[in-house]
């Protein structure tokens, strides 16, 4: 629209500068015959009309056909809508059926949760069982490695060998003992017979 405005203000400003130029040319010819009345030659009269016909023309291509082609668009384009129907989806209205899948996400937790708590600290050596088998009482859930307590049980197995050691030669010093015993008796019963025989006198006490 501001087109059509800036041609029909630019088609007019040459207009009325033609027409000061045809002025013009009367006032230079009316000057140079001494002020004697006299008209336009045909020649300017001819190239006043040329350019009016071109300005005309000019004009008609620039302003008034472009309008009239958008006016034309305007209307079809109103007609085709007023013409064109809307879509309308209907869906019939039915009852769901009763049984429904529903799917949403869920945390499943135990409602008893029996900790289990070994009885020496070390590091899992065996898993025995995964989350959520059953289990039963007095099961074995899994195997524990403590360096700690098989160093104290080896330890313990040293001293009751060698608490062994020490019966065995206690045994051994008992056994000698009794040897002692029963050679001190045979001595003393000899040196009893040599006394009541008389073959050899009693020490002086």
């Amino acid at each position: 629209m501001n087109q059509l405005k800036s041609s029909e203000e630019q088609l007019r400003a040459e207009v009325e500068d033609l027409k000061r130029q045809v002025e013009q040319q009367k006032q230079e010819l009316a000057a140079s015959h001494g002020g004697a009345a006299a008209g336009p030659s045909g020649r300017t009269l001819a190239v006043v009309v040329l350019l009016l016909v071109a300005l005309a023309v000019a004009g008609y291509f620039l302003g008034y056909a472009p309008r009239q082609h958008r006016q034309q668009v305007l209307a079809a384009e109103s007609r085709t809508s007023s013409r064109s129907l809307l879509e309308v989806n209907v869906a019939e209205v039915k009852r769901s059926l009763a049984q429904t899948n529903l799917v949403l996400p869920g945390i499943i937790e135990a409602v008893t949760e029996a900790p289990v708590l070994a009885r020496a600290s070390g590091y899992i050596r065996k898993r025995l069982v995964d989350i959520g088998d059953r289990v039963g009482g007095g099961q074995v859930l899994a195997e524990i490695e403590a360096p700690e307590i098989d160093q104290q049980i080896r330890q313990a197995k040293a001293q009751v060998d060698q608490a062994g050691s020490a019966i065995q030669q206690a045994q051994a010093n008992l056994v000698q003992g009794q040897s002692n015993l029963q050679l001190a008796e045979v001595t003393k019963d000899r040196w009893q017979k040599l006394f009541d025989t008389g073959a050899m006198d009693r020490p002086a006490s």
